[in-house]
This record gives C-alpha cells, structure tokens and sequence, in this order.
C-alpha cells in the first residue's frame, strides 16, 4: 500500500477511535476455530504465545505471526499496548483495522472472548 494512502487509513483510524477500543462491538457470533486463521499481538493471561497457538493448532485452526491479508481474528491479549486510553494502538491492531477497511476482516477480539471460543464445540 502506498505510503500517503496508508497514512490517509491511519488518520481515518486514529479519528473513529478517539473515543472507542478497536474491538468489534458486538463481539462477532459464529467464530469457529477449526480451519480459522488467528493472529495474536499482546502477552497473555492464558499462557506463552506458543501454548495459545497450541490451543488453535489442537482444534483445528491456523495462525499466522503477523497480520495480513489471510488472517480471520486477531486477538489481543490483555496487555497489548499500555497507550490504549491515549489513542495510540499497536502495530498489528493498526494493520488490521486497516485491512478491515479494505476487505471487512479480521475480526478484533479481546482474549477472555477467545478463552469463551476454545470451550465451545467446533
């Protein structure tokens, strides 16, 4: 993406979230796992990076260790970015909210809406 569009994304972005958090509101229904590309940015309450990619690997699901185009669902853990409430959001939250203008995708959920999914039957 040419860097001045990029930066037009980013404006837009930063304006919309002034008062809001990037995650989808409602949280999307019908996430399933299986055969789900995830993306993870922040540290965890579940657990290391390597057991939540576990967590997706053992039901069925793929992740990828950047956002990009092929991901569905990026999860932010819950200490992703400590500047949230000063409109300042990380790197894979911007790509991604950037994505989702251009192709509605992926989904942005916070981890304890992820820990609800890994319970539920696929």
């Amino acid at each position: 993406m040419p860097g001045a569009m990029r930066e037009a994304y980013e404006e837009m972005i930063c304006e919309v979230l002034k008062e809001g958090s990037p995650f989808d509101d409602p949280l999307p229904d019908g996430i399933c796992i299986s055969q789900t590309t995830f993306c993870f940015t922040g540290e965890f309450e579940f657990g290391t990076r390597k057991e939540c990619q576990a967590a997706i690997s053992s039901r069925g699901g793929s992740f990828t260790s950047d956002v990009n185009s092929k991901t569905e669902v990026l999860i932010v853990g819950y200490s992703a970015n400590p500047n949230w409430s000063h409109g300042t959001y990380g790197n894979k939250i911007m790509k991604a909210m950037i994505l989702r203008l251009q192709f509605s995708r992926p989904f942005i959920i916070p981890e304890r809406f992820w820990v609800t999914l890994l319970s539920k039957p696929n």
